[in-house]
């Protein structure tokens, strides 16, 4: 049994969604699909014009084309997944016609055909429907291909895996007959007097139905199959945990509330089951229990009331508050500069405001900065002329400088209103004032550094090869690999440079965690003798902390930043 047409996936180079966008019209493509699926998302009424795209047709285009994911297509579009049966259910209302999808582990061979997606059941059978419905069929692989004709004939509803044996049977909303007396025939139960136009109005005569049954029954919808596993695992895609069903309806007696009691779902036995075109079946038992389970559940969060509070803060009492409020008045009184001897006693600075806004939990917190390399040599006593001289080479080779020429052009225009006068860009805020009527594209773009004072060939000016968004974007991402290859140059450079320095600093480091063995040693050795309580670690987390704090330490960590450091200015700026 094979499966003709293409894969509309084009083996795996375009996800389902969009290979399901494009299957579902003949003379649209899948773009133009999405584009009014969207609409509703984005556009109210046209009496209305209320919506924030309304007035902007142009940045309504583009933000559909973003949403659509069009230079991708392996990704999902925005607000549409095949794996949901909700998009696709509004697509196939959007398109005005039913969507059926097959599910098979492979066109050639399909060993099997089961229903991944059908909601035919749930409208009124009729011919203008069989020969507008679109039937597809998918894949373990992730294939989907489009049929020209039903493939009803070969999925065995007589004997599915989730139905009771000899219990499949169907159902015609049009017969005499009807949908509850069908459902009688199939639980051996009295029919109603009465009967439904549609599937969806069952739910509001199941508590009339009650008293002719005196048994309580679910009525379910299979959606679809929730299977998405590899294909090798897909033995397991019978399981219940990979089937869906909604419920249409809960035949029980009425209570006093629109819901039914839990005590009344533990006595469910038997449930009805529609699937496929017209078809209906008892749920064999593990799928029962799944789906009164499903019921208990959702009825448990649904007696629930929600909390107000959306953030779930904790809840304190007055009593604790006050302790806190305490509590933080000391810790912040306690370091306070107030705290210390002041060595001015003037009236100004003996107030209270005056503590409040120095201290370090105030406004006026104190200001701190840290050494640099410069300072530090100092420090250490090795701020020599050559060490100085390394200190401005260093400098030198961290600055460089840009500057970009634009050229005025004209923005789009246009009206928001088709009878308006007064035209805006799209970029315009639309406040009042004046309005943006002239923007300025970069044409060319110039870097110098201290390679390029000596070297003019290292010099970047680039052109644009026209005033095209495409073009300017191809310039400035030219310009930004040449200044990440200038700032690999130049932190070579600095390395060199910075050498005689990089040695003093590792002699230091030598030196230090030399001592820090042979202490470690001692230490091991005086563990030995102190019992287990006064015993005292020494780990290497901690060694390497109090280095970085160490003078030596801290230039090490000035000098690498200077070396890493690329700062590039405007000419102007």
């Amino acid at each position: 049994m094979n499966f003709g047409g293409a894969d509309l996936c084009d083996n795996n180079r375009v996800c389902l969604s969009k290979a399901l966008l494009n299957g579902v019209s003949d003379v649209r493509s899948g773009l133009d699909v999405y584009h009014e699926y969207f609409l509703p998302f984005t556009l109210v009424a046209d009496e209305v014009n209320l919506s924030c795209l309304r007035r902007l047709p142009r940045l309504e285009k583009k933000v559909r084309n973003t949403m659509f994911k069009l230079s991708d297509p392996t990704r999902d579009p925005a607000f549409f997944n095949f794996g949901s049966h909700h998009d696709v259910n509004r697509l196939s209302k959007m398109i005005k016609r039913e969507i059926v999808i097959y599910y098979s582990d492979s066109a050639r061979k399909m060993s099997f055909l089961e229903i991944y997606h059908d909601f035919r059941h749930l409208t009124v059978d009729s011919p203008e429907r069989r020969l507008s419905t679109l039937y597809f069929l998918t894949t373990a692989a992730k294939q989907l291909y489009r049929g020209s004709e039903s493939l009803d004939r070969h999925v065995e509803t007589e004997n599915y895996f989730f139905s009771v044996p000899a219990t499949p049977r169907t159902f015609n909303l049009k017969s005499p007959l009807g949908l509850w007396g069908r459902m009688s025939q199939l639980l051996e139960k009295p029919a109603p007097n009465f009967e439904v136009g549609q599937v969806c109005q069952m739910s509001m005569s199941a508590a009339d139905v009650h008293p002719f049954w005196n048994e309580v029954v679910i009525v379910v919808t299979f959606c679809r199959s929730l299977f998405a596993q590899h294909e090798s695992r897909i033995r397991l895609r019978k399981q219940p945990r990979f089937s869906y069903f909604s419920t249409l309806a809960v035949v029980a007696p009425r209570s006093h509330d629109t819901g039914v009691e839990p005590h009344q779902l533990e006595a469910v036995t038997r449930v009805v089951c529609l699937f496929a075109d017209n078809n209906m079946c008892l749920l064999k038992k593990e799928f029962s229990d799944r789906v009164v389970s499903g019921l208990l559940k959702s009825r448990e969060i649904r007696d629930r009331p929600l909390p107000n509070d959306f953030l779930d803060e904790p809840k304190v009492g007055n009593d604790e508050r006050r302790a806190a409020v305490f509590a933080l008045d000391e810790k912040r009184r306690s370091r306070k500069c107030n705290s210390k001897a002041k060595i001015c006693s003037c009236l100004l600075c003996s107030s209270k405001d005056y503590d409040a806004n120095m201290s370090k939990a105030g406004p006026e917190q104190l200001v701190s900065s840290d050494l640099d390399a410069r300072d530090l040599l100092q420090c250490l006593g090795s701020l020599t002329t050559d060490n100085e001289t390394i200190l401005e080479q260093l400098s030198e080779l961290s600055v460089a400088s840009m500057d970009i020429e634009s050229m005025t052009v004209d923005a789009d225009l246009f009206s928001p209103n088709l009878l308006g006068a007064m035209k805006y860009s799209e970029i315009d805020r639309a406040q009042l004032g004046d309005h943006v009527k002239k923007v300025q594209k970069p044409i060319m773009i110039a870097h110098v550094d201290s390679f390029g004072m000596d070297n003019p060939k290292r010099r970047i000016m680039l052109t644009a090869g026209g005033d095209s968004e495409e073009a300017i974007f191809r310039m400035m991402t030219k310009y930004w690999k040449a200044v990440l290859r200038l700032q690999k140059r130049c932190i070579r450079k600095k390395r060199k440079l910075a050498a005689p320095i990089l040695k003093l600093i590792q002699e230091y480091k030598n030196a230090y965690f030399e001592v820090c063995e042979r202490e470690l040693n001692e230490l091991t050795e005086l563990n030995k003798q102190l019992a287990p309580d006064l015993q005292q670690e020494m780990n290497s987390t901690t060694l390497t902390k109090a280095w970085w704090q160490m003078l030596p330490g801290k230039l090490e960590k000035a000098i690498g930043k200077l070396i890493n450091q690329y700062n590039v200015f405007s000419f102007y700026g």
